[in-house]
């Protein structure tokens, strides 16, 4: 399957506190078919997760006020199923502690920031393949 496809008819939510970010990734997912929705912190993404169903959650793990590790958490704890891709701009965390973090809370793969078009495609892919159970991380 193209990375083209892989979205067609899905939602996407993105939670990211830089807004230029946000709007990157939301455009990368859209090249990809996915509708978007961006929220600026886990406060926010618990807000829209309650209005609207996802597909894939796309979270940093450094937010202020709720971080992406307590939205995993939170995500998981009230049942939604979609898969979580976590991702961080700081390579000794994403390898490391943080990184671990967030796959024992669920998420199916972690990516260190800036991460490429086909790496974002690949971790999709993964993550929204229901014979695949595992998280990874891509350094």
């Amino acid at each position: 399957m193209e990375a083209t496809q892989f979205g067609a008819g899905k939602i996407a939510l993105v939670v990211d506190d830089q807004r230029d970010f946000c709007l990157m990734l939301a455009a990368l997912l859209e090249s990809f078919g996915f509708g978007v929705v961006c929220a600026s912190d886990g406060h926010d993404a618990l807000e829209k997760l309650r209005h609207k169903k996802v597909d894939v959650i796309l979270t940093d793990l450094f937010m202020p006020d709720m971080d992406g590790i307590e939205l995993i958490s939170k995500v998981h704890q009230a049942g939604d199923p979609a898969p979580v891709i976590a991702f961080t701009g700081d390579p000794h965390y994403a390898a490391h502690s943080v990184g671990s973090a967030a796959a024992a809370l669920g998420a199916r793969a972690v990516l260190m920031k800036p991460f490429s078009r086909d790496q974002l495609a690949s971790a999709i892919g993964f993550v929204c393949s229901p014979s695949k159970a595992q998280a990874i991380t891509q350094s």
